[in-house]
């Protein structure tokens, strides 16, 4: 089991790196957080606040204007429960700088 964990999230890693390549963007430019497949929906119900740290500091190093995270509604655990600590995150008042992100979070509780 934890060795198709490994070669899905390989696979996975390799498909960004692809598609990356396509938009003409370098894979050094790539951040990977290596949470474990199939595995998020758990870490979000017990231990989640170092990875809720993690998303923060990227969020607040990288300050972006447009976030794309999976829909809450996503029926894929490892998807939804994503979507949940970024909602977290993005939630924290530190997050609330960039009105883009704030109307985008509000749309996404309007689909919810």
């Amino acid at each position: 089991m934890k060795a198709d964990r490994e070669r899905w999230g390989k696979l996975r890693r390799a498909e960004t790196l692809a598609a990356l390549d396509i938009l003409g963007v370098g894979g050094s430019s790539a951040s990977f957080l290596g949470l474990a497949d199939q595995k998020l929906t758990e870490l979000l119900m017990s231990g989640y606040l170092d990875t809720l740290k993690r998303l923060a500091a990227i969020v607040a190093d990288w300050a972006p204007t447009d976030l794309l995270v999976p829909s809450i509604s996503d029926t894929h655990p490892d998807h939804n429960a994503l979507a949940v600590m970024f909602r977290l995150v993005l939630e924290r008042r530190s997050f609330r700088r960039n009105a883009d992100v704030d109307v985008e979070l509000r749309r996404a509780r309007c689909r919810a």
